[in-house]
């Protein structure tokens, strides 16, 4: 199935080509914030969504956090339940492999930590991905260690593949410097992550940037990826969260 999220002058961009997307993406990489806001999108696009949250290795940025936003959405949010919801110990419920059986929701987003604790845990769900239509996309911050460079961000890809056994089809590009980021700091992330995609072949599905940060009408009109903006929701618990009143705006990149 694929689904796609109109903008508010009627082009379409193309969010989603398998039902079921994991999503994957080392600490500091925006991968949590990215699965909410394109679970919410789908969700208010009509479709029926699911939102799995597997990510073991961070405590705070985990989208378990956001689960009554998610459920207002139209989103229903699987994790582990009761006390063991803020675990960080590697419970896969019994759910997790229940999404994957035929009449499930349109979409299921896998919400995975890109490290190599993250990655074993699609290791142990392998035998239940074969002979279904997955998509793993990977999402990269080349200002973040271990990404920033394009023997980094390939040794990064080999290794999550490898410990998974899932191949990356798809890269996520979400370079950033917090509230320092500016339209330079995008487009050196788009330009490395290009770099990347010229050596492997797996090509940049998705631009990624805080609203705010450029207005994309005009200095990014030029970018020839689908760009979404994304509102910031996943906030550590020291830190007020911001309003659930802006959703996420999908707009069309090319000239």
């Amino acid at each position: 199935m694929n689904s796609e999220v109109t903008d508010k002058d009627g082009s379409a961009v193309f969010i989603a080509s398998a039902p079921l997307l994991v999503v994957i993406g080392a600490y500091g990489s925006g991968k949590t914030e990215i699965c909410v806001h394109l679970a919410i999108s789908l969700a208010r696009a009509g479709h029926l969504v699911n939102l799995a949250d597997l990510d073991i290795a961070n405590p705070y940025f985990r989208s378990r956090e956001a689960q009554d936003l998610l459920r207002r959405a139209g989103v229903n949010p699987v994790f582990p339940g009761g006390e063991e919801q803020f675990s960080d110990l590697p419970l896969l419920v019994p759910a997790i492999r229940g999404l994957m059986l035929p009449g499930r929701p349109d979409f299921t987003i896998f919400d995975v930590g890109g490290d190599d604790t993250g990655a074993k845990v699609l290791s142990s769900l392998r035998d239940a991905f074969d002979g279904l239509s997955v998509s793993v996309l990977q999402v990269l911050n080349g200002r973040r260690p271990f990404t920033d460079t394009v023997e980094g961000c390939l040794e990064m890809t080999a290794r999550l593949e490898a410990t998974s056994r899932l191949k990356v089809d798809g890269y996520i590009v979400n370079t950033h410097l917090m509230q320092y980021t500016d339209e330079a700091v995008i487009r050196d992330g788009i330009a490395l992550v290009e770099r990347v995609s010229a050596v492997n072949g797996i090509p940049i599905r998705l631009i990624s940037m805080m609203e705010g940060v450029v207005e994309l009408d005009k200095p990014t009109a030029d970018i020839k990826y689908p760009v979404v903006t994304l509102h910031r929701r996943m906030l550590p618990p020291w830190l007020k969260r911001s309003s659930d009143a802006a959703w996420p705006v999908v707009r069309k990149g090319g000239r």
